[in-house]
């Protein structure tokens, strides 16, 4: 072994081999969204198109998933009960998802609101 003044220092070995890391998994990251995205599914394709004679209830309706789904399912021409916990809200959801499918229709079949009643 030779003394620290001596020896030679090899410039870069640490940085080459840091770049060589970014690099592999750079093009790894590329590969893998290239694999992945060629067999994407499309899930509002699946399933069937036309939910005419079926009856759909969405528990917590009037936002979030419940609504986007409360969406798609009256595109699509199914009967969609909101089941949310108050009652304002969901008829609230029910104008909204109406007035953005631009059709359907939007009624109350019953419940009881989430407020204590006297």
């Amino acid at each position: 072994i030779l003394p620290p003044a001596k020896r030679k220092k090899m410039p870069g070995i640490g940085t080459i081999t840091v770049s060589s890391l970014a690099a592999l998994f750079g093009l790894g990251g590329i590969y893998l969204r290239r694999r992945v995205s060629r067999n994407w599914i499309d899930y509002r394709q699946l399933g069937p198109a036309d939910l005419d004679g079926r009856v759909i209830v969405i528990t917590g309706a009037n936002v979030g998933l419940g609504y986007e789904s409360a969406k798609e399912f009256v595109k699509r021409n199914g009967t969609v009960v909101l089941a949310c916990r108050d009652v304002a809200k969901a008829e609230e959801a029910a104008r909204r998802i109406v007035k953005s499918v631009g059709g359907g229709t939007a009624g109350r079949a019953g419940g009881r609101s989430s407020t204590p009643q006297n």
